[in-house]
């Protein structure tokens, strides 16, 4: 019996007409925009673990085998495969049961979200190849996620919504992105791109509109445009156990925040933090704004003592800082614009509202809800090493 598995870095790009391949140093091409669904089905099927050639192929409809097949002999002649004759050549992952609900913090806005049963990823990111981030990559791979059963994707920026990464998951997971009111160059229709990937159910939400999906509500709650043209969402996800605010990219809104705080009860927020700022003359987006708005600086999300402030108006019982700079691990250039580094979101959190108590999350650490307790990186569930 022949197995393939991709090796753990392969990296696919997809492009206008064609998927680019990227591992170790090896680089291939596969040609054909027809192919980017192809490739972004088969790809999860040979991800996580190592699967019969022939089972493989059969997965797919008669008239697309061939082209499958075509494929797996491509990536295996480009050095991209694993390949053994017997399953137990390959190895398999370590395991440990933890109570749910629990959040592995996975990396910047990366979340595995355990409750009610269900596995929710938000904002896939597991290629971290960024001159910002000081680790590669995060310490949770393809193999160490678990069956998903819901996605949510924040934006288009390739941090959130990393074509990479989502080429590799399982494309009948369900994904929520918020619906694109103004499409345009820099505010592209999120539902087309993952459609185009091959992601088969796709549910665009409208601010506040809510999906309830087995016993779970998850609500696209107000953000602001990212430098005033993209169009982004935070989410508010909740059961009868647990209610997790994920603040993506966003900056402090007074209005939204207090809403939040007054009509929910949140137990652990997660809030962007990050010193980045720039004039919007320097972006991309300068092409489709009044020049007169050029010399504007724009921060791209909140500042510490912006997230300390946040936590007053969320009133949430836990806060954890992430995405951009919220966490040791990250260092960006432009971090000390903001006055005080992320490593002092805990600290003046503790100092200013000493209410909410900061959470100090790596990555690959797990919140462990009803225990009250963070789980490092690499121990088992007792919590030794």
């Amino acid at each position: 019996m022949s197995l393939v598995k991709l090796k753990k870095d392969v990296k696919f790009v997809p492009a206008k007409d064609r998927v680019l391949i990227f591992s170790s140093g090896r680089h291939m091409c596969i040609q054909g925009g027809e192919n980017i669904s192809l490739v972004g089905r088969l790809a999860p099927l040979i991800s996580s673990v190592a699967s019969p050639r022939d089972e493989v192929i059969r997965t797919f409809v008669d008239h697309e085998r061939d082209a499958a097949a075509g494929i797996l002999e491509q990536l295996s002649e480009g050095g991209m495969l694993f390949e053994a004759e017997r399953l137990e050549e390959v190895a398999t992952r370590k395991t440990f049961s933890i109570t749910s609900p629990n959040i592995t913090f996975i990396g910047h806005a990366t979340l595995l979200i355990r409750i009610n049963g269900l596995r929710i990823l938000t904002d896939p990111w597991l290629f971290t190849h960024n001159k910002h981030i000081d680790r590669w990559p995060y310490p949770i791979t393809f193999e160490d996620l678990p069956v998903l059963d819901l996605i949510c994707i924040s934006h288009e920026h390739s941090d959130h919504l990393n074509l990479p990464t989502l080429m590799r998951l399982d494309k009948r997971i369900p994904v929520v992105v918020p619906k694109i009111e103004c499409p345009n160059k820099h505010n592209r229709s999120l539902e087309r791109r993952l459609t185009r990937l091959g992601f088969e159910t796709v549910i665009c939400l409208e601010t506040w509109e809510h999906f309830n999906f087995q016993n779970t509500k998850i609500t696209r709650t107000p953000c602001h445009k990212a430098w005033t043209v993209t169009e982004q969402a935070t989410w508010l996800i909740e059961n009868e156990e647990i209610s997790i605010f994920c603040g993506c990219d966003m900056l402090e809104d007074e209005m939204m925040m207090k809403q939040l705080g007054e009509r929910y009860d949140i137990d652990i927020a997660f809030l962007p933090i990050s010193g980045f700022t720039e004039r919007l003359g320097r972006l991309p987006v300068k092409e489709i704004l009044p020049a007169e708005t050029h010399d504007q600086i724009m921060r791209d999300a909140m500042g510490v003592k912006e997230a300390v402030q946040a936590t007053r108006w969320l009133k949430p019982r836990f806060a954890v800082g992430y995405a951009n700079g919220g966490a040791y691990w990250y260092r960006h250039p432009e971090g000390s614009l903001t006055g005080d580094p992320a490593t002092e979101f805990t600290g003046l959190l503790q100092r200013e509202n000493p209410s909410v108590v900061g959470l100090d999350l790596e990555p690959g650490d797990i919140w462990e809800h009803k225990a009250e307790r963070v789980i490092r990186y690499e121990q088992d569930a007792d919590g030794t090493k």
